[in-house]
């Protein structure tokens, strides 16, 4: 499943629909995200199976997410975990939902600068490969334990494209690397989104297709992009022009609203307090592209905002429609 930008929340609703559906439980049952390092897995393990929804445990483990490092603030995967905790309080043990990190194993304790740029440029360079490897393995050990192999992965654009060169050896993409193990086993859907033109944010082919679906009224939809006018166009959802078009990549499309619709969400409540905010301090500017004093100089006026806005506000503000909805 081709995710949008991380932070759009519509998307996760729709997400939400799908797994919760008995039919998904009952003939899948398993999910695994691009979202969460694979060493957090014993502790989101934990959450999901205590009965009581411990909200301090959630948060420690966004915090901790991955190599970015304000961790994982986006309101759209915090409110889905806390309705996937809820729901697997109702099912039977045998019938509950099991999701599974695939992100590169990941700790922020003792990290230094120069630990973090090697680490950025060795392990995470092989990312790609490392998440499939990990979904494949994964998926073996369910099989052996007399489960099946299905399973809904959820990746973020590139992530997901299903594409080999000449040779027929798999592209860098967790999905290329999948079908090129499992073959016709792994099927690729894009949900609508945003593409590039000339570097830059734009609407997918020049905005043909979103004017499409406006044509028709903006239906709920899924279809075969093989044969498909919207499969024949070049793929343009990287900023570098791509040697492929969409139906090469993936198998369906999948349109669930417009652009203008699109809701980026960036707050949990809580997420950012003053102990977090000490932990910030400590970790590595490394992965944005400022000098240190910019990054903690950006991050105490951040700070500043949070502790001096009231709750209902900082909801108004942080849970707002994308930026290129905002921007036609």
């Amino acid at each position: 499943f081709g995710e949008r930008m991380h932070p759009e929340m519509t998307q996760w609703d729709f997400i939400w629909r799908l797994v919760s559906d008995p039919r998904f439980i009952d003939r899948v049952g398993a999910m695994y995200t691009e979202y969460g390092a694979i060493s957090l897995q014993g502790e989101l393990d934990k959450f999901l199976a205590t009965p009581e929804l411990d909200r301090e445990l959630l948060l420690s483990i966004l915090r901790r997410f991955g190599i970015w490092p304000s961790g994982g603030s986006n309101t759209n995967f915090h409110d889905f975990l806390v309705k996937l905790h809820g729901l697997q309080q109702t099912l039977e043990p045998t019938r509950r939902l099991k999701l599974n990190f695939t992100d590169i194993p990941w700790k922020w304790e003792g990290m230094t600068e120069p630990e973090y740029r090697s680490y950025m440029f060795s392990v995470a360079t092989a990312r790609d490969y490392i998440m499939a490897r990990n979904i494949l393995e994964l998926r073996n050990q369910r099989l052996a334990a007399g489960g099946h192999g299905k399973a809904l992965v959820i990746m973020n654009s590139r992530h997901a494209w299903r594409v080999f060169d000449g040779q027929g050896r798999p592209r860098d993409n967790t999905a290329s690397y999948l079908a090129f193990w499992l073959g016709d086993g792994v099927s690729t859907v894009l949900l609508n989104t945003t593409g590039y033109k000339d570097g830059k944010l734009a609407p997918i082919s020049d905005g043909k297709w979103d004017a499409a679906f406006l044509v028709c009224g903006n239906p709920e939809a899924g279809f075969s992009l093989d044969g498909s006018p919207f499969g024949k166009d070049p793929c343009d959802q990287s900023p570098r022009p791509q040697p492929f078009r969409y139906q090469e990549a993936f198998d369906g499309l999948l349109f669930l609203n417009p652009l203008w619709d699109h809701v980026a969400g960036d707050y949990v409540p809580g997420y950012f307090n003053e102990e977090f905010m000490k932990e910030l301090r400590l970790r590595c500017p490394a992965a944005v592209s400022m000098t240190r004093e910019e990054y903690l100089g950006n991050m105490e006026e951040w700070w500043d905002f949070l502790r001096s806005t009231p709750e209902e506000v900082l909801r108004q503000v942080l849970i707002r429609l994308t930026f290129y909805a905002r921007d036609p």
